[in-house]
């Protein structure tokens, strides 16, 4: 893991559509996310996985318990691993997203925040058992997922060219 974030910050990913394969890809897959919190005065961390990667809708549904047959749309699930009694500690993440763009009189990049709360699909925490430095721990699972067409909806609706999530071809 490469990547890493506060949890009061931006997590920055990229969706493209690779040829070989003919899937859609995040990139990075994976960040670990930094969580402040106080005891007794002091400024303590602790850490999570945040995981992205793409699903197919039908898959996610399936987890709800009502799947529907031939559905080919696709999401970015996001899964959060934390430690059992850091769960506790963390504040909500709050989810909005904006894509990135050049500014072509500066230059510099831009992001335009927009607050998606009611399209994510929230998953119930769960816990799962993973190994941690070599030792299996109890983990805090929890996933949510973004539909591919909320992502083109937000390109498009602000005047960003989205054929990258369709072709590999494109930016």
């Amino acid at each position: 893991v490469r990547s890493i974030a506060e949890s009061t910050g931006f997590v920055l990913f990229s969706l493209s559509d690779e040829e070989e394969s003919r899937r859609r890809l995040v990139s990075p897959p994976h960040y670990i996310i930094a969580f402040d919190f106080l005891v007794m005065g002091q400024q303590k961390y602790h850490a999570a996985l945040l995981s992205l990667r793409v699903v197919r809708d039908g898959d996610v549904e399936e987890l709800h318990g009502f799947s529907e047959d031939g559905d080919e749309a696709e999401s970015l699930e996001f899964e959060l691993l934390t430690r059992e009694g850091d769960a506790p500690t963390q504040a909500p993440l709050r989810f909005t997203s904006g894509p990135v763009r050049v500014n072509e009189r500066t230059g510099q990049r831009e992001s335009m925040r927009l607050d998606l709360a009611e399209h994510v699909q929230w998953a119930t925490p769960d816990f799962v058992q993973r190994s941690v430095g070599g030792c299996e721990q109890k983990l805090v699972r929890r996933r949510w997922w973004l539909g591919i067409d909320t992502f083109r909806l937000i390109c498009d609706t602000n005047a960003l060219d989205s054929s990258g999530l369709d072709n590999h071809s494109a930016p």
